[in-house]
């Protein structure tokens, strides 16, 4: 959903973008770039697309919490996002009582939310730098849905 949101926002800067693996994406051609984002690094689809795409000459940029993962290993850009949550072999209830960790997210979204504050904040370098106004883009996107 993160990814998702991110496009939606790049396409409503006038910004070419598909979400890979829709139906009504285009194939992915060697001169683009494909951001794949896995917290463990080793999430099935996404690896299962970042590899078609490296085949294609595409380059990848990633996010991740693991730079040793498959991920990280097949990307050219890593972006090294610190949003999962410790892991522990005691359990819930007992870190809970002695406070040796309490969890941050719920259902472990912390690598989510991150992110996305961090995809967010290129959304608004990228209308900085495209010389957007959120009128305009607001105008854009209702006109999409026309």
């Amino acid at each position: 959903m993160v990814g998702k949101g991110f496009i939606e926002k790049l396409v409503n800067l006038n910004l070419k973008s598909f979400f890979y693996g829709d139906i009504q994406s285009p194939t992915i051609k060697c001169s683009d770039c494909l951001i794949a984002l896995s917290g463990s690094g080793e999430t099935r689809s996404v690896l299962e697309s970042v590899e078609s795409a490296k085949e294609k000459g595409c380059k990848i940029l990633s996010l991740t919490n693991d730079l040793n993962s498959s991920l990280a290993k097949l990307s050219d850009v890593i972006w090294l996002i610190d949003g999962e949550e410790p892991k522990s072999d005691i359990e819930f209830e007992e870190r809970l009582i002695t406070g040796e960790y309490i969890k941050l997210a719920p259902l472990g979204t912390l690598f989510e939310l991150t992110s996305m504050f961090i995809l967010d904040s290129l959304i608004g370098e990228l209308i900085l730098v495209l010389g957007e106004t959120e009128d305009e883009i607001k105008k854009r996107r209702f006109n999409l849905y026309k």
